[in-house]
């Protein structure tokens, strides 16, 4: 079907960071740019040549103009993204120095994605889904979010979610209750060891792998950035019952933010077009991640399909 797509829905913001890469307290200039994870994943997808929609609201505001625009110039579907009149855009200030993340969120347009209604059109032509944590930290989003999820594993579309955890944002116990009520919705996990240790309890790999696969959701995919990423999947994943692993791609990292929602995308883009073969997958998803941190902005560096299969065939890391 040509509307069939790719579906990620979440936060669509800003992020705010210093010029001169000091500390936010004491920065002197402060530069801005589109950012918000799920928003990462559909500009890399749309710029992957995978076509995606965006489920997300911004501020009727300059903020919220440049995010329209900048979607608009990737060829990213925003028919699914809401204004909203009465709530700004989203900021969320970053710190380099640090890496570490203060969100400016209550009461902006983000979390009232969906307060006009789950849009019945939503999931039409939809093959793949994709979902992050930050969007199930606030209350109605969490469950307007929780309830497409929902639908998806209803009309079988598969699911693939991506905690992004955020101290600011969770607290731990909660992150393992609320995301772990979530794992049987979900058919292909992406964390980290960190997340996937809090998720589970446990700091053995497979072990973890494996309750996660006993608890409903049938892929785990640990990602361990510059190292590349490692796959567990059950019987009833995508992929098959299998365990591999992808060492990554050695690049000259710029700016590592954004790396990982290339990485999703990657992965995302070979579920896509149907490619269940696990160590491909993990190549185009680490060569897109990869590629990714050669370029400042987790939206401006997001490489194209050409790029990232070059970059697999001159590399000795072949799938």
């Amino acid at each position: 079907m040509e509307d069939e797509t790719v579906l990620v829905a979440g936060e669509a913001l800003i992020d705010v960071f210093p010029d001169d890469g000091a500390d936010l307290a004491t920065a002197e200039r402060l530069r801005h740019r589109p950012g918000g994870a799920p928003a990462n994943v559909a500009v890399a997808l749309a710029t992957l040549g995978i076509p995606a929609r965006l489920w997300a609201r911004v501020g009727e505001d300059p903020f919220g103009d440049r995010l329209v625009d900048e979607f608009a110039a990737t060829g990213l579907s925003t028919r699914f993204l809401e204004r909203d009149p009465d709530a700004p855009t989203t900021l969320a200030l970053v710190n380099p120095a640090y890496e570490t993340f203060q969100f400016y969120r209550a009461g902006c347009a983000d979390v009232n994605l969906g307060s006009d209604g789950i849009p019945e059109s939503l999931l039409e032509g939809v093959q793949l889904a994709i979902f992050g944590g930050v969007g199930l930290t606030e209350r109605p989003l969490r469950n307007r979010l929780t309830q497409v999820m929902s639908r998806c594993a209803t009309r079988e579309i598969p699911v693939m979610f991506d905690p992004n955890y955020r101290d600011v944002l969770w607290d731990e116990d909660e992150f393992r209750r609320v995301i772990g009520k979530q794992l049987p919705a979900i058919d292909v996990l992406t964390a980290t060891a960190d997340e996937l240790s809090m998720l589970t309890g446990t700091t053995d790999e497979r072990a973890a792998a494996e309750q996660i696969h006993d608890r409903g959701c049938p892929t785990v995919i640990v990602t361990a950035g510059a190292k590349g990423a490692r796959l567990y999947a059950s019987a009833r994943s995508p992929f098959g019952g299998t365990r591999t692993s992808h060492p990554g791609y050695r690049v000259e990292a710029v700016d590592p933010v954004g790396a990982g929602d290339a990485f999703t995308a990657g992965l995302a883009a070979e579920l896509a077009k149907g490619n269940i073969d696990p160590d491909a997958a993990l190549a185009v998803a680490n060569a897109a991640g990869a590629l990714a941190t050669t370029d400042q902005g987790a939206m401006t560096a997001v490489p194209t399909m050409d790029r990232v299969l070059a970059l697999i065939e001159n590399s000795p890391n072949k799938a």
